[in-house]
């Protein structure tokens, strides 16, 4: 019950909830005595998905190589393949280009081949990683396989609605003016109002964007971004992790303000000394 409780309360948002039942589910187990089963598997992927959303990537992909290496515990394929899509998206993140493409590759071949090609489970898993590349910096590749399966979406709104943001973002990528900004902020800003998690997706690919334009040195079209961020946030996203680390750095630099030391300190934790990122703020 209680692990069942931490996968909803991780559905709805409510990361720091989630992250608390699932420590109450494994005292459960660690009073009885239990040691393996598979929904202990299920709890620790919630932790980890917790801390990924909230920014902590280091921490989040420490947790995943730990799950990934227990095998005392058989797991099925499509909850492997949603573990491994969010690893390539941490890797990505973590400017670990080259593993996160293997990764995020070999996650929606090994589903794909499972359920099959034309599937629904299999759409959603190449929809799902689509990100994943445009993060890595494989634009070009990102819309060729977006567009190579938008046709197949269009009897499925959500994940059509979810092509829709994708192709803002890489129109706005592949050719950044006027046009392509306003819609990718536009559509960002839309979407967050949908809930709390697709606010927190709003926010961070607001956020890359910001860092993405930032390091191509359009410096005007990454304040607004940034401005576009911080407004989308609101109070909603909190913590020491890469999202609310960014947001603060970024707040400081729109009001001509150093970076905030803890700030860059949190921002360093959560994605390791030499990222690029954090080697630019040290440098604003």
């Amino acid at each position: 019950i209680l692990g069942s409780a931490a996968v909803a309360l991780l559905q709805l948002g409510e990361l720091d909830a989630a992250a608390q039942f699932a420590g109450q589910a494994d005292s459960v187990w660690k009073d009885a005595g239990v040691t393996a089963n598979v929904s202990m598997r299920n709890v620790a992927t919630v932790r980890t998905n917790a801390l990924f959303l909230r920014g902590e990537l280091l921490a989040a992909l420490a947790g995943m190589d730990a799950i990934n290496a227990d095998a005392s515990a058989t797991e099925s394929l499509p909850s492997r393949a949603a573990r491994d899509i969010t690893q390539a998206k941490a890797l990505a993140l973590l400017a670990r280009r080259e593993e996160a493409i293997a990764l995020v590759d070999a996650a929606v071949a090994n589903m794909c081949a499972a359920v099959g090609a034309q599937s629904l489970d299999c759409l959603r898993v190449r929809l799902s990683s689509i990100d994943t590349i445009y993060i890595a910096g494989q634009t070009a590749r990102a819309r060729r396989d977006l567009d190579a399966i938008k046709p197949a979406l269009a009897a499925q709104p959500p994940l059509l609605a979810a092509a829709n943001s994708f192709s803002a973002v890489l129109d706005f990528l592949a050719a950044p003016n006027e046009t392509t900004l306003t819609s990718a902020i536009g559509i960002a800003s839309t979407s967050a109002k949908a809930g709390a998690l697709p606010q927190r997706n709003a926010v961070r690919t607001l956020l890359i964007l910001t860092e993405t334009l930032a390091a191509n040195g359009n410096s005007d079209y990454a304040r607004r971004l940034a401005r576009a961020a911080i407004d989308t946030a609101g109070n909603a996203i909190d913590g020491t992790g890469m999202d609310a680390s960014l947001l603060a750095l970024w707040q400081a630099r729109l009001a001509k303000a150093p970076p905030p030391p803890p700030a860059l300190a949190h921002l360093t934790a959560a994605l390791g000394d030499a990222h690029p990122w954090v080697a630019a703020h040290r440098l604003r």
